[in-house]
């Protein structure tokens, strides 16, 4: 009897656990099921798809894009591709970077018509090297970064403090060894994660945060231009955060779940393009389930002016996306799609 009474014990606790698990997981998955508190001004043309590339390189980033065509990277350090906006051929370039694990195991790439920046946060340092260069340049970074950014010549770095609870935006200019430039956030707005952006067009720095709907805008010298406000109702919430140790590398994270709310966009045409992953009170759950939602914002001042979908690729969303002129490309597991902007 007693052996039954065991067993009758075992299974009501495993009933128990799964019935927490669950009302976890639908908790999670019904976010988009409900009302979120804000409504979309949803774009009636649709973007057209032209042209689409198979990803047979494990394309991750879109690391440049411009009149020389659109440069993709993969998860090896200094394997990049070139090809123009047809994808009718596809060029690969070898950089002379070293494929060390504390390189390899955690970097990005930006790409210039004439240069490339690979960023790598667990030497931590920068790789400078010219395109048609066989000895890269490397610079010792005097403190940790989880974020990199080349624009117009000049890197930008998210800096972190040796305790990973603060951020820092870092200026340094690849010609001049010395220069420098640390700025804080503004006051009374605690560090945040988030995504650079750059819009050539009104030289912005847009930087857009993952977890609410706070952006900044700084101009080229990061002074602040003003404080934006994506159109959700996620208000920021200052989050402890912590290092995961492993052989090769040191990961950035919060102590507890988050849920990303803006996951990387882009800056072009004096417009800011955020990727949400909340749904707006008038769309319909499988119009968004079916697409990814770009929110389009003006550099100037951050007023909301439409949304757009991109639609999914065999079932996926995209991995990252970039808009240049009139195409928005976008990097799918399975393909690299071109497309012409409605707008």
């Amino acid at each position: 009897m007693k052996k039954y009474r065991n067993l009758l014990a075992i299974i009501i606790g495993v009933i128990i656990c799964a019935s927490i698990i669950s009302v976890f997981y639908f908790k999670a998955t019904n976010i988009n099921e409900q009302k979120n508190g804000f409504i979309r001004n949803l774009n009636t043309n649709k973007l057209q798809q032209l042209v689409k590339l198979k990803n047979d390189h494990n394309f991750q980033e879109i690391c440049g894009i411009g009149n020389n065509g659109i440069y993709l990277a993969n998860k090896i350090p200094g394997d990049i591709y070139l090809t123009d906006f047809s994808v009718s051929n596809v060029r690969f370039i070898n950089l002379p970077v070293p494929k060390y694990a504390n390189v390899a195991s955690l970097f990005n790439t930006s790409v210039s018509d004439t240069s490339a920046f690979v960023f790598a946060y667990n030497a931590p340092g920068i790789f400078h090297i010219g395109l048609h260069s066989a000895i890269p340049t490397f610079y010792h970074m005097p403190v940790l970064f989880d974020h990199g950014s080349l624009y117009n010549g000049i890197i930008y770095l998210i800096g972190i403090d040796r305790t990973f609870q603060k951020r820092f935006f870092v200026i340094i200019h690849p010609d001049k060894d010395t220069s420098e430039l640390i700025k804080q956030f503004p006051d009374n707005i605690p560090s945040f994660e988030g995504s650079l952006s750059y819009d050539d067009s009104t030289n912005s720095i847009l930087y857009v945060s993952f977890y609410s709907n706070l952006f900044l805008c700084f101009d080229q010298t990061l002074k602040l231009k003003y404080i934006g406000h994506t159109i959700d109702t996620i208000t920021l919430k200052p989050r402890t955060q912590s290092a995961i140790v492993k052989k090769h590398s040191t990961y950035i994270t919060h102590k507890g779940p988050s849920k990303i709310l803006n996951r990387p966009g882009c800056a072009a045409r004096g417009l800011l393009f955020v990727n949400s992953t909340l749904k707006a009170d008038n769309e319909t759950y499988n119009s968004f389930r079916d697409n990814s939602v770009i929110d389009v914002y003006k550099t100037t001042d951050g007023t909301y002016l439409r949304s757009f979908y991109v639609p999914l690729d065999r079932g996926d969303h995209f991995k990252r996306f970039l808009v240049f002129e009139q195409y928005l490309v976008a990097v799918y597991p399975h393909d690299v799609v071109v497309f012409k902007m409605p707008f």
